[in-house]
This record gives C-alpha cells, sequence and structure tokens, in this order.
C-alpha cells in the first residue's frame, strides 16, 4: 500500500460501542454485520482497516475477502 492510497478506519464494535466513543473519522461497521451483501456498496478502490475490542470477530476475512483487514 502506497501514501497517497486511501484509507478507510472502520470500527468493527456494536454501534452503542460506536457511540460511546471512537477514533475521529471512523466509520462504524459493526463486525457481526459484515457480509458479501452489506459491504457491497464499498468503495473497492479504497483499503479498509477495521478496528475492534477483539470478541467474535473470527472469520471476518474468510466472509469477505481482501478488501477489509480486521486486526482484532
Amino acid at each position: 500500500m502506497g501514501r497517497d492510497e486511501a484509507v478507510v478506519v472502520a470500527d468493527g464494535r456494536s454501534a452503542k460501542a460506536y457511540a460511546r466513543e471512537h477514533i475521529p473519522g471512523a466509520a462504524n461497521l459493526p463486525h457481526s454485520e459484515i457480509s458479501a451483501e452489506s459491504t457491497a456498496s464499498l468503495d473497492r478502490s479504497k483499503h479498509y482497516v477495521c478496528y475492534c475490542d477483539g470478541y467474535a470477530t473470527e472469520g471476518v476475512d474468510a466472509q469477505v475477502g481482501a478488501e477489509i483487514t480486521c486486526g482484532c
């Protein structure tokens, strides 16, 4: 990934946790809702980097593919 490539920070926690606090500018993309259907409208020219609280996130990459990197 180059310096000029677009990156979107995604908060993989619940909407409730996101509302409590989140990284400024982060989009809320709850890991429990990530699927091929729910991510169909994402801009594939951008890289999505997901952060979360580390609970129940196994399989996120397998469901969606390389478009989302979840380091939980």
